[in-house]
């Protein structure tokens, strides 16, 4: 979130922030922003609230924990949370938010840390129609490139899933691919390299790929119980997982073996 938020502070917005973890917050307070050492403390005069988590159950304790973010925001304030999480828990927060006079945006982002810092991310909105034109030009625009309100709240959660389903599946693809080329005696690398840039091309899916099959890091999953590639490592050999969980107690597990060419 730091990257967004930077837009924000560059957008001459006043910004106050509070994060688990200071030191990480220090390039903005740089830059101007306020701390604060604690979540409530920084929503506590904020028309606008955004939040960028780890997981639905840190968005769970933030908003609605004692003290948090829903019972210490200001009357009428829009909460945003941009956060990968539970459709679910987007409608509780609503609808605590309602109880109190504020609204909430569950508005989850897809574009990586390259789309944050080009401030071309695509925003998926759930959420009051009028609190969404709120924020639009004001929060998302200095955000996001796509910025699009997809119906009530936990929509935005929705289509953040569906956009994690396609994701994963393209990615599943290209995992077939290597494991062909490999069965076929080709260099699994020399491949990549080359197909790459053939027609088959996905964006945004090649370079990922690219990283789980070839580099020597594991890649954590994006947010537990969502749609994410998670990856294990044994020597000479890439383990890929997908999970996908909807949230209504289905999870499907997808697991492909790669051997990866000396």
């Amino acid at each position: 979130g730091r990257s967004m938020a930077t837009h924000l502070l560059r957008a001459s917005h006043t910004l106050h922030v509070y994060n688990r973890t200071r030191e990480k917050a220090q390039p903005l307070l740089e830059l101007g922003a306020f701390w604060h050492d604690s979540a409530g403390s920084a929503v506590a005069d904020a028309e606008y609230v955004i939040t960028m988590l780890g997981f639905p159950s840190d968005v769970e304790a933030m908003y609605l924990g004692s003290g948090g973010i829903v019972e210490r925001a200001r009357f009428g304030s829009v909460l945003i949370d941009m956060t990968t999480s539970s459709p679910t828990l987007a409608m509780r927060i609503a609808h605590a938010a309602e109880g109190r006079g504020l609204a909430a945006l569950d508005a989850p982002v897809s574009g990586g840390d390259i789309g944050a810092r080009e401030a071309r991310l695509v925003i998926m909105v759930g959420g009051d129609e009028t609190a969404f034109r709120r924020a639009r030009r004001p929060v998302f625009e200095y955000m996001g490139k796509t910025v699009t309100l997809q119906g009530p709240p936990g929509s935005g959660q929705h289509c953040k899933m569906a956009n994690q389903i396609a994701g994963a599946a393209a990615i599943l693809g290209w995992i077939e691919a290597m494991a062909y080329a490999r069965r076929a005696g080709l260099d699994q690398a020399r491949v990549l390299e080359t197909i790459s840039g053939g027609a088959v091309t996905m964006s945004g899916h090649v370079t990922r790929t690219t990283a789980l099959t070839l580099n020597d890091d594991p890649l954590l999953p994006d947010d537990e119980g969502s749609f994410s590639e998670v990856l294990a490592y044994a020597p000479g050999t890439s383990i890929l997982t997908f999970m996908a969980s909807d949230r209504f107690g289905r999870t499907i597990t997808m697991t492909r073996t790669i051997y990866l060419s000396e």
